[in-house]
């Protein structure tokens, strides 16, 4: 007997892989924008790279003194 392909395919039946969400934990991001809510960590992440690039330099009064 012959070996027939199509009735064999036909027959097995795979069961699609899902896959399982990704979860990540959210973390408390205290920055202007957020004030302590729970956020992703990329969120926070990005948010702390904003705002500590926005460092104000402050005047010193020492030099004035030094004059």
């Amino acid at each position: 007997m012959p070996y027939d392909k199509t009735r064999n395919n036909q027959s097995v039946q795979k069961a699609p892989y899902v896959r399982s969400p990704r979860t990540r934990k959210h973390i408390p991001c205290h920055c202007q924008k957020c004030k302590g809510k729970l956020v992703d960590p990329r969120t926070k992440k990005s948010h702390d790279s904003l705002f500590t690039n926005r460092i104000i330099p402050q005047r010193s009064d020492r030099n004035r003194l030094d004059d």
